[in-house]
């Protein structure tokens, strides 16, 4: 059995899994949590066939970190795991029983509200993953975010439009972070669906957050504010035999990209083995003089740059160069002394 405690505002709850918990702002996730940095919804912790548990992050706004690493499809947790997610600390215990001095906390999974205009359209993916719409997205399609796979929005049976009081009708609401937008803030409307954002939040998020729209993912959003240095040296996929590299072994190998980059800058191999074919026939009148000096050019050239590349055309280039030498002193030897 595992017990998942939770942390936030100085109360500590805990709870014993019995399947699928989700995080998020709506009334029927298991955690919820009504703050700005939690999605509508933000995670979940789903149990594998082998009865180990793992953690998915839904696409939120913040994200999802494990041990201080962000979860960017979903992550295998072992006991004794911090989660973050926004405000929330979470950890996976081990044992049947919560510990003495938290507050019991029902994880059991609770049945979605009727769909409505205000409320959305919340349902499940094959995969397990949970899925909020809002209610201008029914009927339409996708694809999951967790498992890649197309499905449908259902179409619930429609429900009138609940009546605005003149103050709501006037405040608009972010579709990311489904904050009220207040007069004089900057904000963006997509031109696909017409939904308004925070101009923030819309660059954060990549695009429109519209379940089925055309815009969703429509620009390249910044990287996590989250991430650090540290989280970039050893983000690249590694072999598990091999284990992660080391700070000096990524920074040799940039190095080295990074020297390889600027030999590539331009083509001086290619610029050396032509001057080396040029200087082959200028120098059969001024015995080998202008071969000897593209010799000498890309002899350094090897030596300074270190291409790795194109070390095989500068060993071609030097070659011509040395051959025209040659040959440019016996050709001018009988030309101009007969």
């Amino acid at each position: 059995m595992a017990l998942l405690i939770v942390e936030h505002d100085g109360k500590v709850q805990a709870g014993v899994i019995s399947g699928r918990v989700v995080v998020g702002r709506r009334p029927e996730d298991q955690v919820r949590v009504a703050d700005k940095a939690v999605s509508r919804v933000h995670a979940w912790i789903g149990t594998g066939e082998d009865g180990t548990h793992f953690i998915a992050d839904a696409g939120s706004k913040t994200g999802t970190l494990v041990n201080d690493q962000r979860v960017v499809v979903r992550k295998a947790l072992q006991f004794g795991d911090e989660i973050r997610i926004g405000p929330l600390v979470l950890r996976l215990a081990e044992g049947h029983t919560i510990p003495p001095g938290t507050v019991p906390v029902d994880l059991h999974e609770r049945p979605s509200p009727a769909p409505s205009p205000a409320g959305g359209i919340s349902f499940n993916c094959a995969c397990g993953a949970p899925v909020w719409v809002p209610w201008s997205a029914a009927g339409r399609s996708g694809t999951c975010r967790a498992c890649g796979a197309a499905m449908s929005v259902p179409r619930p049976t429609d429900h009138p439009q609940p009546a605005q009081s003149p103050h709501a009708a006037t405040m608009s609401r972010c579709g990311v972070c489904h904050g009220a937008i207040q007069p004089g803030e900057e904000t963006t409307r997509c031109s696909a669906c017409k939904a308004l954002f925070h101009i923030e939040c819309w660059t954060e998020n990549g695009g429109c957050s519209v379940y089925g729209c055309s815009q969703v993912g429509a620009i390249t959003p910044p990287p996590p504010s989250t991430m650090t240095s540290a989280d970039w040296v050893v983000s690249e996929p590694h072999d598990p035999g091999r284990g992660l590299p080391h700070r000096g072994e990524k920074d040799l190998r940039g190095e080295e990209e990074l020297a390889n980059a600027h030999a590539a800058g331009l083509p001086w191999a290619y610029i050396l083995l032509a001057a080396s074919v040029l200087g082959a026939v200028v120098g059969t009148l001024t015995f080998g003089g202008t071969s000897l000096l593209v010799a000498a050019g890309a002899l350094m050239f090897l030596i300074r740059s270190r291409p790795q590349r194109q070390r095989k055309i500068v060993f071609l280039s030097i070659a011509v160069s040395l051959i025209g030498t040659l040959a440019g002193v016996a050709v001018s030897y009988y030309w101009w002394m007969g």
